[in-house]
Formats: C-alpha cells, structure tokens, sequence
C-alpha cells in the first residue's frame, strides 16, 4: 500500500516499519528500506534519527539457541572480546559481564539444563567471587526452576530490568559485536532483562574518556624537596630528576626529626632481589575475629589495634622481657603488656600512629580521635563525615600547610591550650606546625585534617562509591584516595582538586603505596592484582599477580627497590619492580606489559595479613589476627 497523505503520517508510518523490522532482527531489510526511504524522499534526517533513537538492543531469532552448549560459548566470545578490548572502554563494558552471565545461568537452570548449568557455574562462577561472593554462594544453590522462584538474588534478576548506562561509542561497540558474531543468545537476554541507556557520560561508577584525559594532563610535581634527598657528594639520575620536579612549595625546618632520620638513613640496609629484607611479623592471639585494624610504630615499640567492640588496644613490645640467654621458653608468660582504650561508640576500622607516642583511630561513629599512648587518653574527637571513616594517614611532612594560617587559605585554629604537636614535639599554640592527616570514609570523600583544628580543611570529593583508602605523596602535596568505584584518583592539597584519574581495576580499591621518590604509585584491592602507575603521565606500567586473595596492604621499602603487600590469603609478597621504572615521559609504555618479578612469598599458618610496613632502615613489619577458621 502506498503511503501517501500527509507527510506526518508518512513519517509514523515508516518509523513504525523500521522499529519492526529492527525488532524482529530482519538487519538486510531493515537497511534496504532505509535506503529505500532515502531514495523516495531524501530524508536523511529520518535515517539518521532512526539509527540513534534506540533505548534497547534489539534481538532476532537464533534457531541454535536452544543448545545448551551455545550458552557457554556465547559468555566465552563476549567475555574475551570485553577483555581485549580497549582500557578506556573495558570498564564500561565490564559491567555487562556479571549480570549477562547470571542471566544465562538462570536461562540453563529454567530450561532444565541442569548439569550444563552447574558447569557453567563452575567454570565462570569463579570470576565473581571476589566482588559478588554472597550472590554468587547463593545463585550456586539454584538448580532447579523451584529453587529459582525460592531464591531473592534469582527473582530480583529474572523480574527487573538491568538499568545500565554506558558511553555512546561503548554502546555502540557493544551491539555491533553483537549483531556482527551473530550472538543471538545474549542479544535476546539483553533485550529481554536489560535496559542500556546511551549517554555521553557513563554513570556506572566509571569515569568518562574526557574526564581522564583532563586530569591526565595537569601538571603533578611528583619529586621530592631538596632536602628529603640524601645529602651526598653525587646524584643518581633519579635523584637528579627528582630535583627537577620538585614541589615549588618550600618545606619547613625540622631540626628534632631530622637528625634522627639522618641516622636512620645512615644504618638502612640495602635491599635487592638478592638481599632480602628482615620480616618482624606481629600475631594477636585471642582476637576472636574481631580484630578490625592495626598499625605499628615507626620504631616497632608499640602495636596499636582496632577491635569491633569499640575497642582499641596497645601491645608495647619495647617491654619485652627476655631470659639470660636472649632467648623466652615456650611455657613462659607473655611478656607483652596491653591497655584497653575506649572512646568510640561503634566498631574501629582504622588506625595510625604519629610518631611514636601519638595515634588516631576512627570508625563506625564517624569520629576521629587523637591518644597519646603515655597517659592513655583521648584528647580531641574530629567530627565532619557523615558516614562511617574507614581509613587513615599521616602526612609524611607534618608542616606542609602551614602557609594557609599565614595566607588565609585555610581557617586553621592554633589555640589548643597545650596540646602537644605529635612528631614535632612542640605545642599547637606556639611556633612549631601542626601534624597533618587524612580520613576515607563510606559517604564518598576524603578530607584533610590538622591536630590543631576539630573540622577539616579540605573535601576531596568526586568518587562515586565509598573511599575505602587514602595516602599522603612523599612530598605531602598531593593526597591519593582508592575507591570501590574501581578508580584511583589523585588530589591536590593546596586546591583540593583531583589532578589524575587512574582506571585499570576491576573491583575494589583497598590498598595503595607511593615509591619514596615520589614517582610511581602502587595500587590493589578486591580483583587480587597490584596496579603500578606514572604520576607523570597516568599510565600503567605493569600488574603484579600472585595473591588468591583480597590485597590488604603495600609499602615499598625505604630505598624504593622493593615492594611488600599483605593478602588475605596469609602471605606476606616481595615484588621487585624497580628495574623497569621509567625514567621519562618517553620510556612509559602505553599499557601493562613490562615484566615484573615475584622475589618471594613468605606464609603465614593461618593469619591473614592486615598490615605491612618499612622502618627507615629496610626492616618490613608485617601483622594479622591469628584465624583458626582461615585456610
């Protein structure tokens, strides 16, 4: 039939014509009538809008989609191709994978498929594990279509719609290996059980391409001050390069701590893939699994750790007795001495020590608080999130704001009656600076402190999940903050701006380390892998794998040849990395794929490690919860 009349009516006409034949997947003829229509009428615009005027992926019929075998195959397809696929669209394109291969487990399980439904499980289940363990220990139970309607995680994926929103290029990557493998299986769970909205900006707790690219090119000075490098007759080409980027903000005077850190710097034993380091590893018996958090001090005299009963204890190992000989008996009492501290009114999650007399603790009840470990009191509660505070750190240059009380940058109070100045040694009122500090917390910001002021300074905000970890640069300029939104970002203290985005995890941030020079930060988490990123320019210089579980802590030693991470699985890991570090801008390459050496992984019996720690002089402190249950 001829459709003529208004043109209007021509138009809904044709529309409804190509929404059909896109629908039922008829591809040839739906273009041939959109050549067709262009040719009658010369309306581009229709095509066009045709074209772009989608909410949905579209589906046909697939006569093999009745296969079992097709299911698993379809998932390996697009699961490598997602894989492969570009850094700065696989993590848009990640988000996909889960709820596709939930969707085609519960199609196997509806069809009675069961057997190819277990294997599927069993085969696949693994690669979620890590982020989704819960759903997925449910969903394993599901083999049956009563145990289908029985199970919440079950109902709630096969009776909504999977709303995501990807970038329009990743949406459009997306449909045409779609339509172009002829991956009619997922093209129809996707039709039926999703909804992907083309957007210009992605809203899946990712970052878009501009976003990073941005960032990526402000300027960061990585090096350190002049005076943090060891005073010598030479320089190495690091060090000389360091001097080049220094930070143009000057650092202040700190006679007390220097002269210790010089005689520290003085007795540093060398480490190298041939010269390990000595390991001082802390167990707490009795914990119950209650233990939450934990930090050691600087000199390993006192370990401080958070509890979820509010409490916090002290162990001070400076009071260890030993028998003649050097040596304590096996049926000897514990020589270790702990006090119990109560302030919070909910679980700890953090702690960290100031020096060595001083430590913060924060959690559930949003509050920081400040102890002094010789009178075992807290003196000051800082108050600001909103949200429970899941981690701390202390600035490794504890003055380097002190212009804002000079410039009126920053409201900062130094009239605290006598409160004692953490590592400086002096009081808050008087001339030395205060002590700095950060907190990452669930309610998606990070926020800089000082000692000497209740409410903070500065908000770094723009993640868009919890901030579950936070680490001050060398320089004490810069502020790095790791969330479960996958990304690493980088702050600028004097501005409060992020000034690099960092995107190559695939689950959460949960640890993050810079070397000492200030050029290269260390990041791992949730998905098991160690990241290694330039500063300087953003990229990713290699991946570190070998732990079969959660990534808990990383610290690089004092001279930055070695890094040490602490796992869940009980191990304690030495990774050297140092040998292929870039030394410009040049020699970064684009992606992971410089080599990495795993020195050596020491295990523990069944103590998951919560914290790893250099001293100054190369000694790797490493602590954890003595777990009968752990494996």
């Amino acid at each position: 039939q001829k459709m003529s009349g208004r043109p209007e009516e021509s138009r809904n006409y044709e529309k409804i014509v190509l929404n059909y034949l896109k629908t039922k997947g008829y591809l040839k003829s739906e273009s041939a009538f959109r050549d067709e229509i262009a040719a009658r009428a010369g309306d581009e615009g229709l095509v066009a809008e045709m074209r772009v005027n989608t909410s949905n992926i579209v589906t046909a019929h697939n006569p093999n989609e009745s296969l079992p075998d097709v299911y698993a195959d379809s998932y390996v397809t697009f699961r490598d191709w997602v894989h492969s696929s570009l850094d700065q669209y696989q993590h848009e394109l990640n988000a996909v994978l889960y709820p596709t291969f939930v969707h085609l487990y519960l199609e196997l399980v509806a069809k009675r498929f069961t057997e190819k439904a277990v294997e599927f499980m069993e085969r696949f289940g693994g690669e979620f594990k890590s982020e989704y363990a819960t759903e997925i220990a449910e969903l394993e139970g599901v083999t049956t279509i009563d145990s289908i309607k029985e199970s919440e995680v079950a109902m709630t994926f096969r009776q909504n719609r999977y709303i995501l929103t990807l970038t329009n290029f990743a949406y459009d990557l997306l449909k045409d290996f779609l339509h172009h493998n002829n991956l009619m299986t997922l093209l129809a769970l996707i039709n039926k059980y999703f909804t992907i909205r083309p957007s210009k900006n992605s809203s899946n707790g990712k970052f878009s391409q501009a976003e990073m690219t941005t960032l990526g090119n402000r300027d960061v000075y990585w090096g350190l001050y002049v005076e943090q490098i060891p005073r010598k007759a030479t320089y190495t080409a690091a060090e000389e390069k360091a001097m080049d980027h220094k930070s143009p903000n000057p650092i202040p005077k700190i006679p007390e701590a220097e002269d210790k850190m010089l005689r520290d710097a003085e007795h540093r034993v060398p480490l190298s893939a041939t010269s390990l380091p000595s390991i001082c590893f802390y167990t707490l018996f009795h914990t119950h699994q209650g233990l939450t958090c934990i930090d050691m001090s600087e000199d390993a005299s006192r370990v401080v750790g958070g509890f979820d009963d509010s409490a916090i204890r002290i162990f001070d190992i400076a009071e260890c007795q030993v028998n003649g000989q050097g040596k304590r008996t096996r049926n000897e009492a514990s020589p270790y001495t702990s006090t119990d501290l109560r302030a919070h009114s909910g679980p700890v999650y953090s702690t960290a020590f100031l020096g060595n007399d001083w430590f913060l603790s924060a959690g559930w009840d949003r509050t920081i608080r400040l102890w002094n470990v010789d009178t075992q009191t807290n003196l000051v509660a800082y108050r600001g999130h909103n949200y429970p505070i899941w981690a701390l750190a202390v600035s490794p240059v504890s003055s380097f704001l002190s212009q804002f009380a000079s410039n009126g940058s920053a409201a900062v109070n130094t009239q605290i009656g006598s409160l004692s100045s953490p590592i400086l040694g002096g009081t808050a009122g008087g001339s030395q600076a205060p002590s700095f500090f950060a907190s990452a917390s669930h309610d998606r910001t990070a926020r800089l402190w000082s000692t000497d002021n209740i409410h903070p300074l500065r908000i770094f905000a723009g993640h868009l999940s919890d901030v579950n970890t936070v680490q001050f640069h060398p320089n004490g300029n810069y502020v790095a903050t790791g969330s479960t939104d996958k990304s690493v970002r980088l702050w600028e203290v004097q501005t409060g701006q992020a000034v690099r985005l960092c995107m190559g995890h695939v689950a959460g941030v949960s640890a993050l380390a810079f070397s000492p020079d200030g050029r290269i930060l260390a990041s791992a988490g949730e998905d098991y892998v160690i990241n290694l990123w330039d500063l300087s320019t953003s990229k990713r210089l290699g991946s570190l794998l070998g732990h079969k579980a959660v990534v808990n802590s990383l610290d690089f030693s004092a001279d930055g040849t070695l890094l040490a991470s602490g796992s869940s699985d009980g191990t304690v890991a030495l990774w050297d990395w140092d040998s292929k570090r870039p030394q410009d801008k040049e020699d970064t390459p684009d992606d992971a794929s410089v080599s990495h050496q795993l020195i050596k992984s020491f295990s523990t019996k069944k103590t998951p490690v919560f914290q790893v720690k250099f001293t100054r002089r190369n000694l790797l402190l490493a602590a954890g919860p003595f777990d009968q249950g752990h494996s």
